[in-house]
């Protein structure tokens, strides 16, 4: 039996504060260790004229291995960059620009 829509958007979660020379190669290689990456792409906003960031979503084949992404990488440092790791893009997207202000440390 296919999966309803609700079981593939409850298996798909975000990543804040990626540095944005990340690849989405590498970002699967990141969130490998937890589970199967179904789908991952990489996104990079301006959040200032000079400053971007990078904000990745990634679907693993369980709502499972994206939990246990999401809680070994929420506050794991990265290339020099804290990542946030959440269910909603709304908080990935927050936590981005306060972050990168320098509103949050």
């Amino acid at each position: 039996m296919p999966q309803s829509p609700e079981a593939e958007v409850s298996s798909t979660f975000y990543i804040a504060g990626l540095p944005v020379q990340l690849t989405e190669p590498q970002l699967s290689d990141l969130v490998s260790s937890y589970g199967k990456p179904v789908s991952v792409k990489m996104i990079r906003l301006r959040v200032a004229a000079d400053h971007r960031v990078g904000i990745g979503i990634v679907q693993m084949s369980t709502r499972q291995e994206a939990d246990r992404a999401i809680h070994a990488l929420d506050a794991r440092k990265v290339s020099g960059h804290y990542l946030y790791a959440c269910w909603r893009l709304e908080s990935a997207v927050t936590a981005a620009f306060t972050r990168s202000t320098g509103h949050e440390h």
